[in-house]
């Protein structure tokens, strides 16, 4: 026969190993109890630990997925690119057109008026020139660059450039640089299409100003040098060049 004994709390018998009485319901080993009751309130704490990491990958998640965009913004942005995307000097040399220069238009009348007197190509008739001053050597190298009067033929226009240039005439300069830039009538040269530029720029032409900035700031016959771009274009613009003005706005300068 099993042993029992009597519940100190109801005084009831009971089994004498019994933990708790079956008639009141106490616990007769109180330390037992609490830590019976304490035990289940560890799983509640598990489960804030585990939603601790979620967050914290969540976060983790966010911050570089902005650094992402972030960077690509950084990247799209317009900022400082290569203007010869925009206009390379090689493209869209300056020179005077009508927008530009009414002055200059005045004297294409007078100029196409003399490209008629060359008969003979001076290429072998070096002697032709010595009657022609700067002016109308630049006027026959425009009539026959771009057909006024005459048959278009660049070799011959190039020629008569190099003539006015040899005498330190900025205009001629710079149209020559021109040439070497598009490789009209002679071969495509970009290092000494910037010599012309920055020889007429330093006499003051406004054009040549605009060009060298140009080649400056892509590296284009000179060495990249934007503080140099930025220079000379701003010379330019002070003339009242209206492409360099809109240039200064490309380079992101006022």
């Amino acid at each position: 026969m099993e042993e029992k004994k009597l519940c100190p709390y109801c005084g009831e018998e009971i089994l004498a190993v019994a933990k708790k009485c079956k008639h009141c319901g106490e616990w007769l080993d109180k330390k037992e109890s609490v830590e019976t009751r304490i035990e289940p309130q560890y799983i509640p704490e598990k489960k804030v630990t585990f939603k601790k990491w979620w967050i914290a990958i969540l976060i983790i998640l966010a911050i570089v997925v902005g650094l992402f965009v972030v960077i690509s913004n950084h990247q799209n942005e317009p900022g400082k690119e290569p203007l010869a995307e925009k206009a390379d000097p090689v493209i869209n040399f300056a020179e005077p057109d009508e927008e530009d220069d009414a002055a200059y238009q005045n004297k294409d009348e007078v100029r196409a008026q003399s490209a008629p007197k060359v008969i003979v190509a001076p290429k072998t008739e070096e002697a032709a020139t010595e009657n022609y001053d700067t002016e109308e050597l630049l006027s026959l190298g425009e009539s026959y660059e771009k057909g006024i009067g005459v048959e278009e033929d660049h070799e011959t226009a190039f020629y008569y450039y190099e003539k006015a240039a040899n005498t330190g005439d900025p205009a001629a300069l710079n149209k020559l640089g021109n040439m070497y830039a598009q490789g009209k009538g002679c071969t495509k040269d970009a290092y000494k299409a910037a010599t012309y530029y920055l020889a007429a720029a330093e006499k003051g032409n406004k054009y040549a100003q605009h060009n060298i900035a140009f080649c400056y700031w892509d590296g284009v016959g000179v060495e990249k040098d934007r503080e140099k771009a930025v220079m000379w274009m701003r010379q330019s613009a002070a003339q009242g060049y209206e492409k360099a003005k809109k240039a200064l706005k490309t380079m992101g300068v006022d």
